[in-house]
């Protein structure tokens, strides 16, 4: 469980990765993760996996009500998703 403070931190960190459902909308497959940053700033929460000859990294965002995620391999986005409780839609 986190303490009062912790949980006020994590929510301000994600009020800063906040973004809307058009920002969402402008993300496609193909873009580089400077041009994902460009639109929708710095990210609340990466993940990064080596596997073999490629990186996969997990950008993750927020609006509020959703959790957003873009997946880059190798610096470009390769697929992007919603995620709301346990579910990706």
């Amino acid at each position: 469980a986190h303490t009062i403070s912790e949980r006020a931190d994590v929510e301000a960190v994600r009020a800063r990765a906040s973004i809307t459902p058009q920002q969402r909308e402008e993300i496609r497959e193909g873009m580089t993760r400077d041009e994902v940053l460009a639109k929708l700033g710095k990210p609340f929460s990466t993940e990064t996996r080596r596997r073999r000859n490629n990186v996969r990294e997990t950008l993750w965002y927020s609006d509020g009500q959703v959790q957003f995620q873009v997946i880059l391999r190798d610096d470009k986005v390769v697929q992007t998703g919603v995620h709301s409780g346990d579910t990706l839609a």
